[in-house]
């Protein structure tokens, strides 16, 4: 049964882009030595880089941010929110590595900076450019989760680079102060002229208000004041008073004028009439004569002369409260009209205090604008006052807003360049580099390699996979029967054709290109079936480049294939019998001109016709198919074909290519042999390895049979 392949455009323009990462391991293994070179290389740069690199010091300095300054106008901190928020820390930050500041370092005599401690030309006069220079040099970074600000030079003199990062913290504290007296200057300045213009301003309030209480005579205006206010007081709770009284009289009036006509036991139920003295008293007769009689009753009887007398008195009694009475409902009458009068009067007299007080303020309301004014204008003198003398006083205060914590100091070693991670750096590039170049050349790489990239690529199933050795380095090499696993393969390959339902007898063996190892695997293939006791016939139709002759039977130059086609030999005077029990050779023989022509045609088919009915198995060893066309003639005369790859060395296009021609020129196809699979990567490779059991078969057991073999001696 011939296996029709199947060739995406991908796998035929060199084979689709799949990762695999396992076969990325072994061929990274298999490059090892560029991954090496690589690396090696890197840490010879590395090292070639610090024997050349100068040498740098870093030398650092550290201040703190204070929390508060104390501020130029003013002997208070200032907000703490303006120096405990990080922006304002990583504003001073800034500031510090600030052009500004540069060209201050530059002009400062103490550092003495000049441009061959810069590295710049001699003739470099340009305090921008040396500024630029020495703002490469320092660097500031804050402290994570501190107030903390580091200032690091770096120069290759140490000493420089200490003095210069002390000369960044002096400067810019130099600066500070420069800026706060300065403010503190103009402050002064103009508090000054404030200050005598509040001072001329408060004079003139001062007279204004001075004559308009000369203008009004009103020098004790606010003592008037208070007195016409506690009177208009005092009035006003005397009307309240009077009216109360007359609203009371007047309703003991009315009741009384009501009852006028009445009885006088009922005028007493008026308040005012019954509470006045004499209707009192008579009340108080007549309840004691009352008392009187009720217990004289209860001795006598009413005939008794006391009760008699006491009963006249009683009746007298009775007749003088009327009149009583009577008198003291007059008397309401004059206490109303009375209360009346005294109600009016002081709603009169209370009418004349408001019209004063109304007076009194009308006049009072420019004499409070005015002292308003005064005070104002006296408030804002008296506040520029102090805080002219607090500036005065401020000009001799320390306000840093820096405190130092560390100075720095000359540095002993330089912390550039760092060997250990630049050799580090160097190797992992190295290191890196040469995994790329590993990768890029494998990516390039167009050959064939593994078994599974060869049936992936192809679409065609692998039949074996033969180990590289010594011998099947050479083309023309027969490999023994006790051969470890280069005999098994060829055993392995056997079986496989052997277990297929078509089992064919005669195959044939080609290959893409020469030197992939078609005739190394036709004739230990024939061999593998020789030692089985199949009668075997081994043909070299590689009329132009003929070599199973030379491998079998180095001292025979007698006829073969190609007499035998022209008809000039017989064929039993033509195959020989080879040293392997059944296996018997057809050399190609004679050179010839016309190979092709002499292969084409019904002649090889007719020879293989007559060799089938001979022999158990015919092996055809034929010319690559990407050399010359011969092949192609011969192989619908074939029962199997099989394509020989060799890995590592085999094209894949040129692969894909020649199976593409076989199946378009009918040739049944059996599978792809994988040869020359380098066994110290099998693991890649070779994918039907033995194992453990395989090297036992063919490590110590081989080994003893060997030496039985061989003999005592041995």
């Amino acid at each position: 049964m011939t296996i029709a392949p199947k060739f995406p455009p991908t796998q035929m323009g060199g084979g689709g882009f799949e990762i695999d990462l396992r076969a990325l391991f072994f061929h990274l293994r298999e490059r090892s030595w560029i991954i090496l070179l690589a690396v090696l290389l890197g840490i010879g740069a590395g090292v070639w880089y610090l024997a050349w690199a100068p040498k740098i010091f870093a030398a650092s300095a550290t201040v703190e941010v204070e929390r508060a300054a104390p501020n130029v106008l003013d002997v208070r901190a200032v907000d703490a929110t303006t120096l405990d928020s990080i922006e304002a820390v990583k504003t001073i930050e800034g500031k510090l590595n600030t052009s500004a500041l540069m060209r201050r370092l530059v002009r400062d005599p103490e550092l003495a900076v000049t441009p061959a401690k810069l590295g710049l030309p001699e003739g470099t006069r340009s305090p921008e450019a040396m500024a630029a220079q020495l703002r490469e040099l320092i660097s500031v970074g804050l402290v994570r989760g501190t107030r903390l600000i580091a200032i690091t030079a770096s120069d290759t003199d140490p000493e420089f680079a200490a003095t210069l990062a002390n000369g960044v913290v002096s400067n810019y504290v130099r600066q500070l102060e420069d800026e706060r007296a300065e403010v503190a200057r103009q402050a002064n300045s103009h508090l000054h002229a404030e200050a005598e213009r509040l001072k001329s301003r408060l004079a003139e309030s001062e007279r204004a208000l001075q004559a308009y209480r000369e203008d009004q005579q009103s020098a004790s205006l606010e003592e008037t004041q208070n007195i016409v206010v506690a009177q208009l007081q005092e009035m006003n709770a005397k009307l309240t008073e009077a009216r109360a009284e007359r609203m009371k009289l007047q309703s003991a009036v009315e009741q009384a004028h009501a009852w006028r006509e009445k009885a006088p036991d009922q005028l007493l139920s008026v308040a005012a009439v019954a509470s006045a003295p004499g209707v009192v008293e008579l009340q108080k007769r007549l309840a004691e004569m009352h008392t009187d009689r009720a217990n004289l009753s209860e001795r006598y009887l009413d005939a008794h002369p006391r009760l008699i007398q006491l009963k006249s008195q009683i009746e007298q009694g009775r007749t003088e409260l009327g009149g009583a009475v009577q008198r003291a409902v007059e008397g309401v009458d004059v206490a109303f009209q009375i209360a009346q009068k005294t109600e009016a009067s002081y709603g009169v007299a209370l009418a004349e205090q408001e019209q004063k007080a109304l007076a009194l303020n009308k006049t009072a309301i420019g004499y409070k604008v005015l002292e308003r004014n005064v005070e104002a204008d006296r408030a804002m003198f008296v506040a520029v006052v102090k805080r002219l003398q607090e500036t005065d006083v401020t000009k001799g205060l320390a306000q840093g807003i820096l405190r130092p914590i560390d100075s720095a100091v000359t540095p002993e070693r330089p912390t550039k360049p760092r060997p250990k991670l630049i050799l580090a750096a160097a190797g992992v590039a190295g290191l890196l580099t040469g995994t790329l170049l590993a990768l890029l050349l494998h990516a390039l790489d167009p050959t064939l390699k593994t078994v599974d990239q060869a049936e992936r690529t192809l679409g065609i199933a692998v039949l074996a996979a033969i180990p590289r050795s010594r011998r099947s380095d050479r083309d023309r090499a027969l490999v023994g029967a006790d051969e470890g696993l280069l005999a098994e393969a060829f055993r392995t390959l056997r079986t496989s054709l052997s277990c297929r339902d078509d089992s064919p007898r005669t195959i044939l063996f080609t290959s893409a290109t020469e030197n992939d190892g078609k005739t190394f695997c036709a004739l230990n293939y024939a061999a593998a079936l020789a030692r089985a006791g199949l009668r075997t016939l081994l043909v070299d139709a590689d009329l132009r480049k003929p070599s199973l002759g030379a491998a079998l039977l180095p001292d025979d130059a007698g006829p073969g294939l190609a007499e035998v086609l022209q008809a000039r030999t017989p064929l039993a005077d033509s195959v020989r019998q080879s040293e392997v029990p059944n296996l018997f050779l057809l050399p190609a023989g004679a050179i010839i001109y016309n190979p092709a022509e002499l292969l084409h045609g019904r002649v090889f088919p007719e020879f293989i016709a007559t060799v089938e009915q001979q022999y158990d198995y015919v092996i055809v060893d034929s010319a690559p198919l990407q050399a010359v066309s011969d092949t192609f003639s011969i192989v619908k005369a074939m029962k199997g074909v099989c394509f020989v790859l060799r890995a590592d060395a085999t094209h894949r296009r040129a692969a894909a290519k020649s199976c593409q021609s076989l199946i378009e020129a009918g040739a049944p196809l059996l599978g792809l042999i994988l040869n020359r699979v380098p066994d110290e990567s099998r693991g890649y490779y070779y994918h039907y390895q033995s194992g453990a059991y395989g090297q036992d078969v063919y490590g110590e057991a081989v080994k003893r049979a060997a030496l039985l073999k061989a003999g005592p001696r041995a």
